[in-house]
């Protein structure tokens, strides 16, 4: 089912790909798009790949859109990808009381 919402911060998806870059080779860039309105509110892009990547691509645009724990309902959509469960990941999702809805790997819808 591909995720539409009709009203903007109520579900955001987030999803992490490699990228080929001539002097670094290998980077990971993680990225998160309001399903509303389709617009990219927060990215990371690294060469390590470490931990912190997915939570600092999901803390800016918290803190830029101004979610308020328990008010917004902020519904993250993500695989089970190992940096969407790691410490880090899950702590940032509990400090603003995010809902964690899971899809199956590979899937766009």
């Amino acid at each position: 089912m591909k995720s539409v919402t009709p009203q903007s911060n109520s579900r955001w998806a987030i999803d992490m790909t490699y990228l080929f870059t001539r002097q670094d080779g290998w980077c990971h860039l993680v990225a998160v798009i309001d399903c509303s309105d389709r617009y990219l509110v927060g990215w990371r892009f690294s060469r390590s790949g470490k931990a912190g990547i997915s939570a600092g691509a999901l803390e800016y645009p918290l803190t830029r859109e101004n979610i308020i724990p328990n008010v917004h309902g902020l519904v993250i959509r993500s695989d089970n990808g190992l940096v969407f469960g790691l410490k880090r990941f899950h702590e940032t999702g509990t400090k603003y009381h995010l809902h964690k809805e899971y899809i199956t790997p590979y899937k766009t819808e």
